[in-house]
């Protein structure tokens, strides 16, 4: 703790507005101004000078609340001050400052942050850099093109195809010349598809499942024609069964009414009809007055 009393303060802390310093400090607001200080003195300070003003303005808080319960403070004339206005005083005499260490806190909290930024971001480019001078070919550009002449020549001398000098070059880890991943990519195309005798299907097994489908698709016909004629037959037999009910010429007697309409089995033919509920022309009428006589 010493040595970082010696490194903060000075005119180094002139920053803040005027001279601070972590000394005469609490042990307590100078542990969390470390824990929080982002390793920068600056920003280590200006928190501990913040906390510690607003440590001592909650102080003089209380301490105006627990006087005021029993007698209040007066001025320089030994008037009695409203509490109302000492509190002011207490609150505002000090703002001034507590805001300025705010901005300096802030300004610098966004500071550290972008140069954290920037370093990983340098950190970054260096490994993509690192990476890509791992991946870089050992060999100079005017080896390569010697490398590749010499690999051409081989192919001519020894009449190798485009696969077969592409895996020459594959050994070097060198790049295809145009020319050549043509002719290999063409030869590729003329490669026909191997067969695989494992694991196909043989033309035995094709024969058998054409005979179980054509077997299968047989006996569906068979069913479908009984079906058909199965349900032809409950259509029949409904349709008999509804005629049945119906009145059939067998059920009139062959007899004729007095209106010249045919006379159902069971039906008497001299029954009584509506007409005879009417009276004949000769009763008398029942409700008629009686006739007077002289």
């Amino acid at each position: 703790m010493p040595a970082l009393y010696g490194e903060v303060g000075g005119t180094h802390n002139m920053d803040f507005g005027g001279y601070c310093s972590l000394l005469e400090m609490d042990d307590d607001i100078v542990e969390l101004a470390l824990a929080t200080g982002l390793d920068n003195r600056d920003l280590v300070l200006a928190q501990g000078r913040y906390m510690t003003m607003y440590r001592k303005q909650n102080q003089i808080l209380k301490k105006i609340a627990e006087d005021y319960d029993s007698s209040p403070w007066v001025d320089e004339e030994g008037q009695p001050m409203p509490r109302d206005q000492v509190e002011a005083q207490a609150i505002f005499g000090t703002s001034q400052r507590m805001t300025e260490l705010e901005s300096a806190i802030a300004r610098h909290k966004l500071g550290l942050m972008k140069f954290e930024l920037d370093r990983q971001k340098q950190a970054l480019d260096a490994r993509k850099q690192a990476l890509a001078e791992w991946n870089r070919h050992p060999m100079p550009l005017a080896e390569r093109i010697e490398h590749t002449r010499a690999i051409m020549k081989h192919r001519v001398d020894n009449e190798l195809s485009a696969l077969e000098t592409a895996r020459l070059f594959d050994l070097e880890h060198l790049e295809y010349p145009p020319s050549l991943h043509a002719e290999m990519l063409k030869e590729v195309s003329w490669i026909e598809p191997t067969a695989h005798k494992e694991g196909g299907v043989t033309d035995e097994e094709l024969e058998a499942e054409s005979r179980a489908y054509r077997e299968q698709q047989r006996v569906r016909e068979e069913w479908l024609l009984a079906r058909n004629e199965e349900i032809t037959g409950i259509i029949a037999n409904e349709a008999a069964h509804q005629a049945g009910e119906l009145l059939q010429e067998d059920d009139f007697t062959g007899t004729d009414g007095a209106d010249g309409e045919g006379v159902l089995v069971g039906d008497v033919v001299d029954a009584w009809t509506p007409d005879d509920a009417l009276p004949d022309d000769e009763d008398d009428d029942p409700n008629a007055e009686p006739e007077e006589t002289w």
